[in-house]
């Protein structure tokens, strides 16, 4: 199955629960996120989904994430004028920094850069692998070998392990259960460990923050605020690294899933601009509008994409009976 087919019933099943709490079967307008980094073809993949899913594209509108972000940001606390902020959007497959300017009523994005495969699912998998070599390391071998082969046991360990990288977050130490058909544990995993743990990769999202401050030209005392968006974002080591950086907090706003869909939705118009670094994005600066179907898509869609983001199944809630056990880490990041 093509992809702009996997990411239409997606898109499918959204418009359904949109109209179903919005009491509208036709929204007056949809807007799609996207990575700052996506090139022509794969903005294209993903309008081409939309219309499939039966969306009239004089209705739709592209943001770019990084643009979103900033704008929600805005909307509370605007930028002066020339400000300069950073989006730092740490997901679940990817972490994604951009530079933005804010001129007049527009954000215009300087410079931007992402890693892929830096983000929530290797945490989870450091983590995982962290869970059973203690489990080995208590005698607790076949028992180890359990959780990694047998497939009921596996998922719900995934599943613990998550959940004590999101309690880690905010508290002192976890305990995961672990649970095979013959055997039980529990593993108990200090904040001060995971850090520890996840050191190296939150230095490489630093790194790649420090390289694209320098790309635009800004220096991290210049920054009015950074701002950050994306689950992983919340991990206590990456605000912490951030402020060294900054030499000051970075900015939060809410629930950092819901960042990027809640700014697409008051981020105005797009257009296009030419810069010396070349195309860029520049979209108005937010102003406060009503919230009707364009938010309830908007919000929806983040919820599905950091389902799929996560490797998680397309359960019945997000799609057809067909699909339910189809995987896969990203609908349109192939």
């Amino acid at each position: 199955m093509a992809v702009s087919a996997l990411v239409a019933r997606v898109l499918e099943f959204v418009l359904r629960k949109a109209a179903r709490t919005a009491g509208d079967d036709t929204p007056d307008k949809v807007i799609l996120t996207h990575p700052q980094e996506w090139a022509g073809f794969r903005t294209e993949v993903l309008l081409a989904a939309a219309t499939e899913a039966g969306l009239d594209p004089a209705r739709l509108r592209l943001v770019a994430e990084p643009v979103a972000a900033a704008a929600h940001f805005a909307a509370a606390a605007p930028p002066p004028e020339g400000g300069k902020v950073a989006v730092f959007d740490f997901g679940a497959g990817t972490c994604d920094v951009a530079v933005l300017a804010a001129d007049g009523k527009q954000f215009t994005v300087l410079a931007s850069a992402g890693l892929d495969q830096l983000g929530g699912d290797l945490i989870d998998q450091l983590l995982f692998d962290a869970v059973v070599d203690r489990l080995r390391s208590r005698g607790l071998d076949k028992l180890a070998a359990d959780v990694t082969t047998d497939l009921r046991s596996l998922l719900t360990l995934r599943d613990h392990v998550r959940d004590a990288k999101h309690a880690l977050s905010e508290y002192e130490h976890a305990d995961i259960p672990v649970q095979s058909r013959e055997d039980e544990a529990v593993v108990a995993i200090t904040a001060t460990e995971f850090d520890a743990l996840v050191a190296d990769e939150i230095d490489k999202a630093v790194r790649l923050t420090q390289n694209t401050l320098e790309q635009a030209g800004v220096r991290p005392s210049d920054l009015h605020a950074l701002y950050l968006t994306g689950g992983s974002s919340s991990l206590r080591l990456v605000h912490a690294r951030m402020a060294e950086l900054l030499d000051g907090r970075p900015a939060t706003l809410g629930d950092p899933k819901l960042v990027v869909s809640l700014g697409a939705h008051v981020a105005g118009t797009k257009k296009r601009a030419k810069t010396s670094a070349g195309e860029t994005t520049v979209v108005t600066m937010p102003t406060a509008g009503d919230r009707g179907v364009g938010t309830i898509l908007a919000v929806w869609l983040k919820h599905v994409g950091e389902s799929v983001n996560e490797g998680e199944p397309l359960m019945r809630r997000f799609i057809d009976d067909d699909l339910v056990d189809f995987r896969l880490r990203c609908p349109v990041c192939w």
